[in-house]
C-alpha cells in the first residue's frame, strides 16, 4: 500500500489537470478511511507536512476558516485551469468525461463544424464591367440614339445595346457573363445609364435650339433672346456634344445625314406640348405612326413622306439650310452602320419591346 506522503504527491499532481482532481479526491479519501476491522492511519503521521504544500489537515479535513466559516474539502481550481476550461470551450459535463469518451466527443464537434462549413457558400465577387465593354456600351448608346431607323428610345433600347455587345464578344460579353443573372444585371444597369445620360443631353440641345423667345410665341418678355438653330445646325450641335461629353472620337462617331435631319425635326416637334414627358411620348407617337404606315400600301414610302415633311415644316419655322454642302464626304462610320442595319433589320422586334418592363426600370424622364 503506498505511503500517505506518495498520496499527497499524487494528487498534487493531479490537480494541475481539471480532468483528474475528482479521481485524486477519492482516492486520498479511500486511504485515509479506516478499513474494516482494522485501526485508523496514525494521526502523527496524517500531520506531517509536504515541502512546499502546507498542512495535510488544511487540505483533508473541513476546517473553521478565521470568519468562522467552514472550509469546504475541495480546492478551488487554480486560474491555470480556469483558462484551461475556457480554451477547450467545453460544457460542464463534459469536463467529468473520462480522457477516451472526451476525445470521441471532439470528434464528433469537429465533424459537424466541418458538415457547417461546406454548407456555406462563399459570397459572389461583384462583377466589373471590362474597360473595352464600358466603351463600345458609350459607343454604341451614343449611335442608337442618333440612329434615324431606331422603333423607340427607351422599352427595348437596354435590350438594342446588349445585342449589339454579343456581335462583338471581344468586348467582354461573353457566355458565362450571359448565363449569370447577377453579371448580366450589372452590363443593363450600365447601359440603362449611359441611355438615360445621352437622352438628358439630346433633350437639352433641343430645348437649347428653340430659341428664346419660341418663333411661335408671343411672350416677349426676358431680356435674353436666343435665336433659334436651323435643323442642321441643331443635329451638328447633338453631335458635338455626345462626342464631347462621353469623349467618342470621330472614328466611333457620328457623321449627319438628311435621314437624322428628318428624324431630329419630327423630335423638335414633339418637344412642342410634351416637354414634360418628352420621351415616354416620342415612343407612344412612334408606335402610333407604324401602325399608320402598316396601313399603307407601302409603308416605307408612308414612313419617308411623314418625315420629310417633318423637315419642310421645321425648315419653315426654324430657318433654312443648304443641304448640298451641309453633309461630309466620308458618309457614315462603320458603327453608324452596323446600328443603322440592326435598327432596320429588327423594326419588328425594337418595336414590340417598346413596352417592356426595361421602360419601367429606367425611371427616367429625361
Amino acid at each position: 500500500m503506498p505511503s500517505l506522503r506518495e498520496l499527497i504527491q499524487r494528487r498534487q499532481q493531479d490537480s494541475e489537470c481539471a480532468s483528474g482532481r475528482d479521481d485524486a479526491a477519492q482516492v486520498l479519501s479511500r486511504e485515509t478511511s479506516p478499513a474494516p476491522g482494522g485501526s485508523s492511519l496514525n494521526s502523527s503521521e496524517s500531520s506531517q507536512q509536504t515541502p512546499g504544500n502546507g498542512q495535510l489537515d488544511s487540505e483533508a479535513a473541513p476546517g473553521p476558516s478565521p470568519d468562522g466559516s467552514t472550509t469546504s474539502t475541495e480546492r478551488q481550481p487554480t486560474n491555470s485551469n480556469a483558462r484551461k476550461r475556457s480554451a477547450d470551450n467545453l460544457g460542464p459535463y463534459t469536463m467529468r468525461m473520462p480522457p477516451a469518451e472526451r476525445e470521441v466527443w471532439q470528434a464528433g464537434m469537429y465533424l459537424q463544424i466541418m458538415q457547417k462549413l461546406e454548407e456555406i457558400q462563399p459570397m459572389e465577387a461583384p462583377y466589373v464591367i471590362p474597360s473595352c465593354m464600358t466603351t463600345k456600351t458609350i459607343v454604341y448608346c451614343t449611335q442608337y440614339l442618333l440612329c434615324h431607323a431606331v422603333p423607340s428610345y427607351r422599352g427595348a433600347a437596354p435590350r438594342a445595346i446588349i445585342a449589339l455587345l454579343e456581335r462583338h464578344p471581344s468586348s467582354g460579353l461573353t457566355a458565362e457573363v450571359k448565363k449569370s443573372e447577377a453579371k448580366l444585371g450589372v452590363v443593363l444597369k450600365a447601359v440603362r445609364r449611359n441611355l438615360t445620360d445621352a437622352r438628358s443631353h439630346v433633350k437639352t440641345e433641343i430645348v437649347t435650339s428653340l430659341g428664346y423667345p419660341h418663333p411661335q410665341s408671343n411672350n416677349r418678355a426676358g431680356t435674353e433672346e436666343r435665336e433659334p438653330l436651323n435643323i442642321v445646325d441643331l443635329v451638328n450641335a447633338v453631335i458635338a456634344e455626345l462626342h464631347k461629353s462621353r469623349k467618342i472620337t470621330s472614328k466611333n462617331g457620328v457623321t449627319l445625314s438628311l435621314e437624322m435631319c428628318a428624324r431630329f425635326a419630327f423630335l423638335r416637334k414633339m418637344l412642342i406640348g410634351h416637354k414634360a414627358t418628352f420621351w415616354p411620348s416620342v415612343d407612344r407617337e412612334l408606335a402610333s405612326l407604324r401602325e399608320k404606315f402598316c396601313q399603307a400600301g407601302n409603308p416605307r414610302k408612308a414612313a419617308n413622306d411623314y418625315f420629310l415633311g417633318c423637315l419642310d415644316d421645321d425648315i419653315r419655322l426654324y430657318g433654312d439650310v443648304n443641304f448640298d454642302t451641309s453633309f461630309d464626304d466620308a458618309g457614315p462610320t462603320e458603327y453608324q452602320k452596323e446600328v443603322e442595319a440592326m435598327a432596320a433589320d429588327n423594326q419588328t422586334i425594337l418595336a414590340e419591346g417598346s413596352g417592356s418592363d426595361d421602360e419601367e426600370l429606367e425611371g427616367d424622364e429625361e
